[in-house]
């Protein structure tokens, strides 16, 4: 099972900044149950195994590389 990452490294991965450039779109995963944060910082999946779907079939799968 994938650990939880650093919530940086997710907005850096999508282009931000830092944090404050996806927090409207960590707050909406939040609220829908996909991600949580088990640490300040921090951000895992609530699905087993999403990660790994993910990472098989989504067409921006290169976030491993950010």
């Amino acid at each position: 099972m994938a650990a939880a990452v650093c919530a940086g490294e997710v907005a850096t991965g999508y282009g931000a900044r830092d944090q404050r450039g996806v927090s409207v779109h960590r707050d909406s995963l939040i609220q829908k149950g996909l991600i949580w944060s088990p640490r300040r910082g921090q951000l895992d999946f609530t699905v087993p195994l999403f990660a790994e779907f993910l990472r098989e079939n989504h067409p921006l799968a290169s976030f491993d590389d950010a």
